[in-house]
């Protein structure tokens, strides 16, 4: 696109000089950046990021595709998929996003080698972050942008990491003090604003709806919730679809399980 010409011709089209803003500030973080392509994916990322890194990222997504596809009942999107890979300060100003999110998918994953003091991630934290980003592709290739905040960040979550014991423990004390959102207050995009704490609470309620969903009704109705989602269905139409039943009963079942 010729942004200049664009723009200079129409310069009242906000949305597109959002696009504008954003390519010009990835382009600004990664114009000498190094790439790589693995069996699924196009990798770019800075100079310095040693071969170990670079292969360690490219085999843990390269096995998320696979197992996740297979999780999700044979979902594999189209390749390549693209990743871009950033220290912290670079995630930071590529996305413009604050020191709390860890990593993000907005078409490509984005997500920083390191953390906010310069030290590696972990194999571990690595592996977590790139999985839940990844997990974002594939319900985007099944529902494109019609699901859920919840739902998407639930799933993001459920197969990426375990719902603990600690994490029960901790959502159990959120429903005592009543400091937990109603399904129609996590919906929207707009919950990723909110501040930190608030972040974790609606990230570990997505986590646990998701978690009893899947261990109560299996894969097959949460593919049907997705893919009635997909058709057009909103939620609450989408939901009983697949499970016979109403959301709102659905959100009394998971306050009952943690109180």
């Amino acid at each position: 696109i010729q942004w200049d010409y664009v723009l200079e011709m129409d310069p009242d089209r906000h949305e597109l000089r959002k696009r504008y803003e954003k390519a010009f500030r990835e382009e600004s973080v990664e114009y000498d950046f190094n790439r790589w392509k693995s069996r699924h994916f196009s990798i770019t990322y800075p100079p310095g990021v040693l071969p170990a890194v670079r292969s360690t990222v490219a085999s843990v997504l390269d096995r998320a595709y696979i197992d996740i596809g297979r999780t999700l009942g044979g979902i594999y999107p189209p390749q390549p998929i693209y990743v871009v890979l950033y220290t912290a300060e670079q995630f930071t100003e590529a996305t413009r996003l604050e020191g709390h999110i860890g990593a993000v998918y907005d078409g490509k994953i984005r997500s920083p080698l390191t953390d906010g003091n310069g030290a590696w991630l972990s194999q571990e934290e690595l592996r977590r972050r790139l999985v839940h980003e990844y997990v974002h592709v594939a319900v985007r290739s099944i529902a494109g942008d019609k699901v859920p905040w919840w739902l998407n960040e639930g799933l993001a979550e459920a197969l990426s990491r375990t719902f603990e014991n600690d994490d029960a423990a901790r959502l159990r004390e959120l429903y005592a003090s009543g400091t937990v959102y109603s399904f129609s207050q996590l919906s929207g995009s707009q919950v990723s604003s909110k501040n930190p704490e608030a972040l974790r609470i609606a990230y570990l309620q997505s986590h646990a709806a998701v978690d009893l969903l899947w261990k109560r009704f299996g894969r097959a109705r949460m593919m049907t919730f997705l893919r009635s989602l997909s058709s057009g269905m909103n939620t609450a139409q989408a939901f009983q679809s697949a499970y016979r039943r109403k959301l709102e009963d659905f959100e009394w079942d998971l306050a009952a399980a943690f109180q």
